[in-house]
């Protein structure tokens, strides 16, 4: 524990407040996705789904979107989901 709270934690905590680290800036405002293949799931109502796919040279941050369709119910995307 000593090891830990001497020499891990310190150096983690530089290289979060100091060092270059991968804590994206902020995302850009002409941010645009579109969708890829869409499943309706008409044969196998468990297999639906639908691609979003990310056209940017960026990744973006899509916590809190929502999707819904008619095979689906709303699908609310959690917290910290990034598309690369």
């Amino acid at each position: 524990m000593l090891q830990l709270r001497t020499q891990a934690l310190p150096a983690r905590r530089r290289q979060l407040f100091s060092e270059q680290t991968e804590v994206p800036g902020p995302q850009a405002a002409d941010a645009a996705l579109r969708f890829g293949a869409v499943e309706a799931g008409v044969i196998v109502p468990d297999q639906a789904f639908v691609e979003i796919v990310n056209p940017n040279d960026f990744a973006v941050d899509v916590s809190g979107w929502q999707v819904s369709g008619r095979a689906w119910s709303e699908i609310m995307i959690k917290p910290s989901f990034v598309i690369s």
